[in-house]
């Protein structure tokens, strides 16, 4: 009896007509010939009879389709159809602005699906809208956030282990930010108070701050600072806004934190 223990890649971009997905488990040696391998939910079944067994406890299987936007089990039948294996809720098929390989044309580095998936939804929580959708945006602004979105996934990629909280010091107990269906989760033993960490790029930001919307717009300071703890004030994230902010490096000086008065000027 085979079992599946991990999916990965675990997200997909749900325009990608071929993907390779890698199975980890036990006693894939064990199947028989003519076994499929599936993607499952409410809306349908997607299958492949393309895998190879690279290991007892591996398994990579092709697929040459698409898979419409939605979560996913991942199962294993035999020949005879009758279930092998299965991995309940360990697949996400998703609208990606980018993928792999403009994010290649763009910066000239790699980055996977995840690093643009956890980049698309840290750029939606600091604009504050979708980005499933830009249609609506002019091309400028399209392209801009779609740059953005490319650079930020690069500094995931080179940066996953630093990832853990927020730009600015997190009320303590605090450890994730949601708006509406978007949320994020950050460092499993919860944010301290004096963890911070650059979510945005340096890169990412600048293109950002050029979008037609956001040009000679000030940023305010609305969360309560720690002003004995050695971060610069200047770190801000507006967790009313959902925004994030690299560090300004100005010497401005400590605003009262109860008046809520003082405007920094984005460079």
């Amino acid at each position: 009896m085979a079992t599946i223990s991990e999916v990965s890649p675990y997200i997909l971009n749900s325009d990608a007509s071929y993907f390779t997905l890698t199975l980890t488990g036990t006693g894939f040696d064990t199947l028989p010939s003519g076994s499929t391998v599936s993607l499952e939910n409410d809306e349908g079944e997607l299958t492949t009879p393309t895998y190879i067994v690279d290991s007892p406890t591996s398994l990579t299987a092709t697929y040459n389709l698409s898979v419409p936007e939605g979560v996913y089990d991942v199962s294993i039948y035999d020949n005879t159809g009758s279930l092998s294996a299965k991995l309940s809720t360990s697949l996400l098929s998703t609208t990606l602005i980018v993928d792999e390989a403009s994010v290649f044309s763009v910066t000239g580095k790699h980055a996977t699906d995840l690093d643009i998936f956890n980049s698309q939804n840290l750029i939606s929580l600091y604009l504050g809208i979708p980005l499933d959708d830009l249609s609506g945006l002019s091309t400028q602004d399209q392209n801009l956030i779609k740059q953005g979105t490319a650079h930020q996934a690069v500094h995931f990629n080179e940066h996953s282990e630093e990832v853990s909280t927020t730009e600015l010091n997190l009320p303590a107990g605090v450890t994730s930010i949601s708006q509406g269906d978007i949320s994020m989760t950050f460092g499993a033993g919860g944010a301290s108070a004096s963890e911070v960490v650059s979510l945005i790029s340096p890169i990412a930001f600048r293109l950002l701050s050029r979008l037609s919307w956001l040009k000679g717009k000030t940023i305010r300071p609305v969360q309560e600072y720690d002003l004995e703890s050695t971060t610069p004030w200047s770190r801000v994230v507006d967790l009313n806004a959902y925004a994030f902010y690299p560090p300004i490096t100005r010497p401005y000086p400590a605003p009262d934190p109860y008046t809520m008065s003082t405007d920094i000027e984005v460079p």
